[in-house]
C-alpha cells in the first residue's frame, strides 16, 4: 500500500513583521509535521525552487489524500491552491492563527484555529488529529458506497483510479 501523503499549502515567505521565512519553517516543522506523521503520512510542503513550482503544487493538489491550508495571513497563493483544491477534491483542512478574521465563504466548512504558542499546541495537535480522522472516515465510507453502487449499476469495472481523483 502507497505511503498515505499530506501536501500544506503555506506561505514560505515572509508576510508580515511577525511572520517571517523562518517562523513559517519553524510552524511547519514544530507544529503541523509531528502531528501529521505521527497519524502515518508522508507530511510535505511546497518550496521555492528554480523549476515549475505551479505544476508540482497542482501535482500534490491532486494526489495529496489530506491538504492543509494554512490562511493565516491571507497568502494569495494559498488561496489560490485551495481553491484548486477544493474543485479537485475534499479531504482539506483550513487553518488559521487565532485573532484574524474568518472569512465567511468558508467559515462553514470548519477552520482550526490556532495559537503558536508552545503551551497551546496540544489542543492544535489533538484539533488537527481529529479533523484527519474525520477526513479518513468520510473519505473510507464514501469510497465504500461509491464502489458498491457502480458494482450494483454497471458490474465490477475497477472503479480504483476515479475513486482516488475524486474523493
Amino acid at each position: 500500500m502507497d505511503e498515505k501523503r499530506c501536501f500544506v499549502i503555506m506561505p514560505f515567505s515572509k508576510t508580515t513583521n511577525d511572520h517571517t521565512e523562518e517562523y513559517w519553517t519553524e510552524f511547519f516543522h514544530q507544529f503541523i509535521k509531528p502531528t501529521v506523521d505521527n497519524l502515518g503520512y508522508e507530511c510535505i510542503k511546497s518550496t521555492a525552487r528554480p523549476k515549475n513550482i505551479i505544476k508540482s503544487i497542482l501535482e500534490e493538489l491532486v494526489s495529496a489524500d489530506i491538504v492543509v491550508a494554512v490562511l493565516t495571513d491571507n497568502n494569495p497563493n494559498v488561496w489560490y491552491a485551495l481553491g484548486t483544491r477544493h474543485a479537485l477534491r475534499s479531504g482539506t483542512i483550513m487553518v488559521i492563527e487565532e485573532g484574524q478574521k474568518i472569512p465567511f465563504d468558508i467559515s462553514q466548512y470548519g477552520v482550526i484555529v490556532y495559537t503558536d504558542k508552545i503551551a497551546k499546541r496540544a489542543q492544535f495537535e489533538k484539533n488537527l488529529e481529529a479533523f484527519i480522522e474525520d477526513i479518513e472516515t468520510t473519505l473510507n465510507l464514501t469510497a465504500q458506497l461509491l464502489t458498491s453502487l457502480a458494482n450494483e449499476q454497471l458490474g465490477h469495472v475497477g472503479l480504483e483510479p476515479l475513486l482516488k481523483i475524486h474523493l
